[in-house]
């Protein structure tokens, strides 16, 4: 508790004389000719340029039911560059305008958009850990499951979508099984009927990618979420677990299917804790093992 309002403490002072306490590099295209969705933000601590050690990344995926963009979430970079991590915030394609695997695809292609110029930004290409809520949560959960090449198409192909870890708020990981339950909206993420499109929603679903070399999990969902009911982290985390992969499930006892959760005291140092055990350490060479 102590570090977290520490930082608070260095947010509110820069903020009451007028400075971030980051470097933000804003509206980076990550693929070429791509539209304003396709654009990533990355935050940086200020003397990044003369830091000794590359710095490992967040990805930050932000939700809005796959349609949509929630406020920019710049409380991320207020806290945790100032422990020595860089952000990046990345935005992707949304439905019904591009229907899925349209955001799975854009967002495998920031991630490998940001280890090709992981040098001119000094970012560690080595310590990706993708973070996300919601419709967020669901596509970093889709990174940190591996496997799914099939949706590693464009640029940058000589490098890995694959993250060290995972930080998983409350984001659907069974597409089948909600896409069931909610057949007007299954046709407005994936662009047909659920009998037309029940191979896709399964390939597109995080729980179907689980395998011993998925990345750890920490997965954060409320009881009473109306939106997302807590099965589906639920779920994912007993797959985790039957794998052979670490995985830790924080269930709140109210918040519902609200991202304001994220900055609550409590789920910030456990973030702190994982991020550090996962990013902190020397890095682990998976990504040969994991692409197969």
């Amino acid at each position: 508790m102590r570090t977290f309002f520490s930082l608070c403490v260095v947010v509110v002072c820069s903020m009451a004389f007028g400075a971030e306490p980051f470097v933000k590099k804003a509206n980076i295209p990550y693929v070429s000719g791509g539209g304003e969705r396709q654009q990533l933000d990355i935050y940086l601590p200020l003397d990044y340029e003369k830091a000794e050690k590359p710095f490992p990344v967040i990805c930050f995926i932000h939700g809005g039911g796959w349609a949509g963009r929630t406020p920019s979430q710049t409380f991320a970079a207020n806290i945790f560059v100032a422990k020595g991590y860089a952000i990046a915030e990345i935005t992707y394609r949304f439905v019904p305008q591009d229907p899925m695997p349209a955001q799975v695809i854009d967002c495998k292609a920031a991630v490998r958009w940001l280890k090709a110029h992981a040098e001119e930004y000094n970012l560690d290409a080595n310590r990706f850990v993708a973070w996300g809520h919601s419709a967020g949560g669901h596509l970093a959960a889709f990174l940190g499951a591996g496997g799914a090449k099939e949706f590693d198409v464009g640029e940058n192909l000589d490098q890995s979508s694959t993250v060290r870890a995972v930080v998983n708020y409350f984001g659907p990981t069974d597409l089948v099984g909600y896409g069931a339950e909610k057949s007007q909206r299954f046709k407005k993420l994936f662009g047909g009927t659920f009998e037309e499109k029940k191979d896709l929603a399964e390939r597109m679903s995080p729980i179907s990618h689980v395998t011993k070399t998925s990345s750890p999990m920490l997965i954060v969902h409320a009881v009473n979420d109306e939106t997302v009911p807590i099965s589906h982290s639920r779920k994912l985390h007993q797959a985790l677990q039957k794998a052979g992969v670490e995985s830790e499930l924080f269930e709140l006892s109210t918040g519902g299917h609200s991202y304001r959760k994220l900055t609550s005291p409590e789920t910030i140092e456990r973030m702190t804790t994982f991020f550090e055990k996962h990013l902190m350490t020397s890095p682990l060479i998976l990504e040969e093992v994991r692409q197969d």
